[in-house]
């Protein structure tokens, strides 16, 4: 199942800290305001994922789709960003619009993805079952090495 949500802030905008603690920022707050109003738009999708993943262990893959300008230079060097450190909040996210625990998040890829317009930038999330935790002897066979 395929689901598309707004590009989250990473971390450094998400959390400041205020008084020995860490709280939202108001970019934060906006930004879950936003992904309630998805929850609202795209309820029945939404509950469809609940109920087809809901006690299942889960592989995500995650796709950050960014202003190419945002990536690139315009001397074609690449620019410094860390895009996985929006991986925490993008999956709170995603928790939280489909109803399931993240812990049941247990594999999946993460790949940049440049797109050329402001409106387009997002994640998008590919979600499907994962029938098992695989454990080092599985690992073996497809990494086909003696570890």
């Amino acid at each position: 199942m395929v689901i598309k949500l707004p590009l989250c802030p990473s971390v450094n905008e998400y959390l400041m800290p205020a008084n020995n603690r860490l709280i939202k920022t108001s970019v934060a707050r906006s930004f879950d305001e936003r992904i309630d109003r998805e929850k609202i738009k795209h309820f029945r999708l939404f509950d469809e994922a609940n109920r087809l993943f809901t006690g299942r262990f889960l592989r995500v893959d995650t796709y950050y789709v960014f202003l190419r300008s945002r990536i690139i230079g315009k001397k074609n060097q690449i620019k410094v960003i860390d895009y996985l450190n929006r991986q925490k909040i993008a999956f709170d996210c995603l928790a939280r619009c489909i109803n399931i625990d993240d812990k049941y998040f247990k594999s999946g890829f993460h790949e940049l993805i440049l797109c050329d317009e402001d409106v387009e930038q997002c994640i998008i999330f590919n979600i499907t079952v994962q029938e098992k935790i695989r454990d080092l002897s599985d690992l073996r066979k497809d990494l086909i090495l003696n570890l």
